[in-house]
C-alpha cells in the first residue's frame, strides 16, 4: 500500500539521532505517502507533546527530519500543540497529461499519490488539516483552513512550519529580490532567506524548499530557528486575514544529486500551482526579450536589430521614459524623452516582427490601468512589464 503507518527502514539509532538534534524526541508511529515509483515518502506523526510532525525521505534516506507544523493565530493561541495523532483518508491517485499553454515541454504529466492528514483536537483552536501530495519529483503540503461552527474568519499572525535537516548543510542563502547568493552554513544564518531555498549536502547532494500556488496568502521566506539546530521555520511576510474555508500555498520539498536534477524536475511547480483560468489563451506570446536603458530612438532602432540578429522577440523601454517613476505626477500616457520617438520605434520593431514592451511602475498602474491600457493598445504595444507589483504582504489585498 502507498499509504500506511510504518518504521520500517528507518533504523532506531538514526531516528534517536535525528528527532534529538531537532528537539523533536517520542514521535511515535508514521502515516507515509509514497509516490508512484516509491522513490519519496512524506510522512506525519505526533510529538509525545502534541506537536503534528512530517518528515521526507527519498530512496530511504532523510532529507527533511521530524519537524513541527502549525500555525500562531492572533491573541497568542498557539495552533501548533495539543493534537491527537494523525488520520489519514481520501487517499487518491492521479496520473494524467495536460498542455501548458507555453513552457519547455508541450506536454506536462501529473502524476502524484495524495491524501489529507486531519490532526484531532478537542482543546487547541480546532483541527488542523493539510492535503499531501508525493510526485516522483518531490513532495508537497498545504493546510485546509476548514470553516468553524460560527462560520468565522481567521487572522495568522505567523506559520510555524519547520524545515529540519538533522545536520549542517551548506545553503546558498539570498536575502532579498535581486539580491547577492552567498553560500554559506545554515549555523551561521541570522536573517530570513528567499525562497526556493537551495541547500547542499556533505555529499554533493541537493535539497530545495520553495512553495506553490501562493495566490491569496503572505509570501513565505525562511528564518533560522532560535530553538533548533540545523532548522529553518517558515517566515511570513506578514499576517494573513481570511474568511474560511480556504487552502494555503503548496510547502514544496524536493532533492536530486545535483542542482539540474532540480531544473529537469520543475514540472511540479506547474502541476502544483492553479491551473489556467483564461479561455483566450491565443494573444500570448512567448519570447526573449532585451531591455533598452539609453531611453533613446537610436538605442531602440539598435535593440530591434540585435533581436533579428540572435533571434530573440521583444525590446523592453525601462524605467523613466514617461518620467519620474516614484513621482504621483508622472503620466504613462506621454513619452518624457526629447530623444526618444517611440512611434518610430514601434513601427521599425513591427516591420521587423519585433515586439515593444514598456516598463509601468505599479504606483501608475494601479491608478489609472482602464485609461492606460486602451491608450498603449492603440500605440500597438506588444506588452507591459508591471514595475514593483505588491508581491508580500497579504492585508493589503482585502
Amino acid at each position: 500500500m502507498p499509504i500506511r503507518s510504518s518504521l520500517q527502514g528507518l533504523a532506531p539509532l538514526t531516528l534517536a539521532f535525528v528527532t534529538s538534534v531537532c528537539g523533536l524526541a517520542g514521535a511515535a508511529e508514521w502515516e507515509e505517502i509514497s509516490s508512484p515509483n516509491g522513490a519519496y515518502k512524506i510522512g506525519f506523526s505526533l510529538s509525545d507533546k502534541g506537536r503534528p510532525l512530517y518528515r521526507v525521505t527519498l530512496n530511504n534516506n532523510e532529507i527533511i527530519a521530524p519537524s513541527g507544523l502549525g500555525f500562531i493565530l492572533d491573541r497568542d493561541v498557539d495552533w501548533t500543540t495539543r493534537f491527537d495523532k494523525p488520520l489519514v483518508g481520501n487517499r487518491s491517485r492521479q496520473n494524467k497529461n495536460w498542455k501548458p499553454v507555453w513552457g519547455e515541454r508541450v506536454i506536462v504529466q501529473d502524476n502524484f499519490i495524495s491524501a489529507t492528514i486531519t490532526y484531532p483536537s478537542e482543546v487547541a483552536a480546532g483541527p488542523l488539516a493539510l492535503e499531501a501530495r508525493a510526485y516522483d519529483q518531490g513532495v508537497a503540503f498545504r493546510y485546509l483552513i476548514a470553516t468553524q461552527d460560527d462560520a468565522s474568519g481567521i487572522r495568522i499572525e505567523a506559520e510555524a512550519t519547520e524545515f529540519c535537516f538533522g545536520k549542517d548543510h551548506d545553503v546558498w542563502s539570498v536575502t532579498s529580490a535581486q539580491g547577492k547568493y552567498r553560500k554559506k552554513k545554515l549555523i551561521e544564518l541570522r536573517s530570513p532567506v528567499e525562497r526556493p531555498c537551495l541547500l547542499e549536502t556533505g555529499d554533493g547532494k541537493v535539497i530545495a524548499i520553495a512553495e506553490a500556488a501562493l495566490v491569496d496568502f503572505a509570501r513565505m521566506r525562511l528564518r533560522p530557528s532560535p530553538a533548533k539546530a540545523h532548522t529553518l521555520v517558515s517566515k511570513l511576510h506578514g499576517p494573513v486575514v481570511s474568511k474560511r474555508p480556504f487552502k494555503t500555498p503548496w510547502r514544496v520539498i524536493m532533492a536530486g544529486n545535483c542542482a539540474g536534477d532540480l531544473l529537469e524536475n520543475n514540472d511540479l511547480f506547474l502541476n502544483l500551482n492553479e491551473s489556467n483560468k483564461i479561455a483566450d489563451t491565443s494573444w500570448i506570446k512567448p519570447g526573449k526579450v532585451i531591455r533598452d536603458v539609453t531611453l533613446s530612438t537610436d538605442g531602440g532602432l539598435a535593440r530591434v536589430d540585435f533581436c533579428v540578429r540572435y533571434g530573440m522577440q521583444f525590446i523592453e523601454f525601462d524605467a523613466g521614459w514617461y518620467g519620474d517613476q516614484n513621482k504621483e505626477a508622472s503620466d504613462a500616457r506621454t513619452v518624457a524623452r526629447n530623444n526618444l520617438d517611440l512611434p518610430r520605434v514601434i513601427k521599425y520593431a513591427k516591420e521587423k516582427g519585433i515586439g515593444v514592451i514598456l516598463y509601468v511602475n505599479r504606483r501608475h498602474l494601479e491608478a489609472d490601468l482602464d485609461n492606460l491600457l486602451p491608450v498603449y493598445q492603440k500605440w500597438g504595444i506588444a506588452g507591459l512589464k508591471f514595475g514593483f507589483v505588491q508581491h508580500g504582504d497579504h492585508l493589503l489585498r482585502q
